[in-house]
């Protein structure tokens, strides 16, 4: 289950969670590197969507990302299309995390429905070159098939 363990009541939850063996991720989290470390230390196994909406690493601040990349238990969930997280940016993970990245998928209800506009969560989603997007631009998913990720990251690394 992927929570934002900044969230009153969190740990309460991680804990019933994890007494039901169930796995805990940090997502969409504005956790910094301590809060994040802190989930962590209880229980917390996975970022989910490493990167993507939570805090930026910044040489300063290096965030929830950065925490996990400090430790051996914790895995990176990574997009792998290029858009979500640029390729440079999964290079530069690579070499500060090489154990500890999983590709996911970020695929939704649009996948194998090819471009177009789709009603999508009672929002309008437009699905182009698998990147799907909200009207304000923001994204929303994506079709890409894992295993094309799979192929744009043996290309990048």
């Amino acid at each position: 289950m992927t929570l934002a363990q900044e969230l009153t009541g969190s740990f309460d939850v991680i804990s019933s969670l994890r007494e039901l063996n169930i796995l805990v991720s940090l997502g969409h989290s504005s956790a910094g590197f301590d809060s994040a470390m802190k989930a962590f230390n209880n229980g917390v196994i996975m970022v989910t969507h490493t990167f993507n909406a939570m805090k930026v690493l910044h040489h300063r601040a290096i965030g929830p990302v950065g925490a996990g990349a400090r430790r051996d238990d914790v895995f990176l969930g990574l997009i792998g299309d290029g858009v979500h997280v640029h390729s440079d940016m999964i290079r530069l993970l690579k070499i500060i995390a090489p154990k500890q990245i999983v590709l996911v998928s970020d695929a939704i209800s649009a996948y194998g429905l090819g471009d177009g506009s789709f009603d999508w969560d009672k929002r309008l989603i437009t699905v182009e070159n698998g990147l799907c997007r909200l009207p304000d631009e923001t994204i929303a998913g994506s079709t890409l098939p894992l295993l094309d990720a799979c192929k744009k990251m043996a290309n990048w690394l």
